[in-house]
């Protein structure tokens, strides 16, 4: 990953992502907003207790450091969920400068028109980041637990295909999360894998009577099943309780904190 300041906001960009031809892409940090504690500082979710003026103008200084419209931005009611939502230009502004309703409850956007900029929000879970530059599709999961389990990745895959992309020729990038050094769950979680725990239990790694969970991993082993190449997939490779200095941690806050935020989309030709 690359790390480029601006004025006060640092932004992190993906090597894989930035060899790929008219795609924009930005990772947020926690640092250089407006927000008071426990937001402080650059929290980029309107769904948290945040005074929503912070939110916007710390939206604000985030385009205008990682050089994307804000007014093209489409984001989603996060909710732990299995959807997938295509979009379009049309709908470009959704959820820009204020908090979307339940009838945009979803964890991963679509998007096959230049343009259009999909967001997501994180405070340890994964988002992944994809896209298929030769049929300029471009799509963006929140990856949870909830949703990873629920099958929210190859979801996203699938609705990518239905456009016209090639999982072989999608490029991939997970964002900074918590890891396995401090994911600890409890064996109800393993559980919760159903028929997937022969799969992927070998991302439970035992604790006790307890697991650390490698998250980031169990996703990009799921891009893989879903046919990117490994070689394709980029992991920051960032624990966020671990550097909860520089990214915003649930756990870590043990509750209330803001969020970072993840943008991808091709640049509009117009």
């Amino acid at each position: 990953m690359n790390r480029r300041q601006s004025a006060d906001i640092t932004v992190l960009a993906f090597d894989r992502l930035e060899n790929v031809a008219d795609v924009v892409h930005a990772v947020s940090t926690r640092t250089g907003g407006v927000s008071r504690p426990p937001f402080h500082s650059l929290n980029l979710a309107f769904h948290t207790d945040d005074d929503p003026d912070a939110v916007l103008e710390n939206r604000r200084r985030f385009a205008r450091a990682a050089r994307f419209a804000l007014d093209h931005v489409v984001t989603t009611r996060q909710v732990h969920g299995d959807v997938v939502r295509v979009v379009g230009r049309a709908d470009r502004g959704t959820g820009a400068t204020e908090s979307t309703d339940a009838s945009w409850s979803c964890d991963a956007l679509v998007t096959a028109d230049a343009g259009v900029l999909l967001m997501g929000f994180a405070a340890d879970c994964p988002l992944v980041m994809l896209v298929d530059a030769e049929a300029g599709v471009v799509a963006l999961a929140h990856a949870g637990w909830r949703s990873a389990f629920a099958g929210i990745i190859p979801r996203t895959v699938a609705a990518m295909t239905t456009l016209g992309a090639q999982p072989s020729r999608t490029v991939a990038a997970v964002s900074p999360a918590i890891g396995c050094c401090c994911y600890e769950v409890g064996p109800e979680l393993l559980e919760a894998l159903g028929t997937g725990r022969e799969r992927y239990g070998r991302f439970f790694r035992p604790r006790g009577d307890r697991y650390l969970l490698d998250l980031p991993g169990l996703c990009r082993e799921m891009l893989v099943d879903s046919g990117v190449s490994a070689g394709d997939i980029e992991d920051a490779g960032l624990c966020t309780r671990c550097n909860s200095g520089e990214f915003f941690s649930y756990r870590a806050a043990r509750g209330a904190t803001g969020r970072i935020a993840a943008v991808i989309g091709r640049r509009d030709a117009t």
